[in-house]
Parts: structure tokens; C-alpha cells; sequence
């Protein structure tokens, strides 16, 4: 089936954080909030409903102001249907004002100041339990994509590192 074509656009979007009470213990966050967001994704004349977890990362690095997005451990398998991805085409070429980081080649570390590569990030589940650690500073089939004003993504799979920028 071929994806459908038309502009693509978010609709009737809304957030809750549900962060409340939660007590997490990560290192290098300033603090963290579990946001449950759901809308519609509009290409064309097709939809796609999402209704999933964004974890928001509030940090400083090299004492500049960050917010790192990311989702939950299994996020694609548990929070997301196939027929989501069948109207989100992960290929188109818009960018929302996000922009690949360089990295260095053959050295799998992106071409940042030298604190960035340090800074480890925790991969929740749903609970709130750290699962694992990573290191988003760090390119190992990891996507991170950077905007300007100080907001990042971080994911684990080309497909969300394509949808979180258009819905952040």
C-alpha cells in the first residue's frame, strides 16, 4: 500500500503530565516529567490517531538549557499501531526545524563539546523504572535531532525520531 500523499499536519493535540509523585533518580537531569500526549497526525485526507508517552528531560550542559524528548522503553511496540505507520511515512524529507547533528566518523560520537558525550539519560518503562541507560551524546544507531532553541529528540528508532519533531 503507498503511503498517502498531502501536506501533514498535527490536530487536536493535547498533553497531561502525569509526572506527579513519581521520584526518579537520574544524574544529570535537572528534573523529568512523564507527559501523556495524543492527537491526530493529518496527511492529506488520511488520519492517524497517537496516543503515547513522552518522557520530557529537563537538563544543563555546559550550563546551556536543554529539553530532551524521548519515549518509553517499547514505545513502538506497545504504544503505537502498524496502521499508524502506514498513513506516517518516516521517509518524507521535512524536518520541522530540527537538524541532524554531525558526528565524527570512526569514532561513533557526534561532533559536540566535550561534556555532551557524558551526559547519560534513562530509558523508562511504564512504571517509571529505569530499564537502561544511554548515552543520547553518543551515536550508536541512536537518532538525536537538535533544534536551535534548545530542544532535542533522542530515540532509539528512525521512526520516531522522525514523528517526535512534528508533535513537540
Amino acid at each position: 500500500m503507498p503511503y498517502p500523499a498531502g501536506n501533514i499536519a498535527v490536530v487536536d493535540a493535547r498533553l497531561q503530565d502525569f509526572s506527579g509523585g513519581m521520584q526518579w533518580n537520574m544524574q544529570d537531569a535537572d528534573y523529568i516529567r512523564f507527559l501523556a500526549v495524543s492527537g491526530t497526525i493529518t496527511v492529506g485526507a488520511s488520519r492517524a490517531r497517537y496516543d503515547f508517552t513522552l518522557v520530557e528531560y529537563h537538563l544543563h550542559i555546559d550550563e546551556v538549557p536543554w529539553l530532551i524528548f524521548s519515549t518509553l522503553n517499547n514505545a513502538l511496540e506497545l504504544e503505537f499501531t502498524a496502521e499508524f505507520w502506514d498513513i506516517v511515512n518516516k521517509n518524507r524529507k521535512e524536518r520541522w526545524g530540527f537538524l541532524e547533528v554531525p558526528w565524527i566518523a570512526g569514532k561513533e560520537v557526534y561532533d559536540v563539546a566535550a561534556p555532551y558525550p557524558e551526559v547519560r539519560m534513562s530509558i523508562f518503562d511504564d512504571r517509571a523504572h529505569t530499564i537502561r541507560v544511554v548515552r543520547p551524546f553518543v551515536w550508536k544507531d541512536t537518532y538525536l535531532k537538535v533544534h536551535p532553541n534548545g530542544a532535542a529528540v533522542f530515540a532509539e528508532d528512525k521512526k520516531l525520531a522522525f514523528f517526535l519533531p512534528l508533535i513537540i
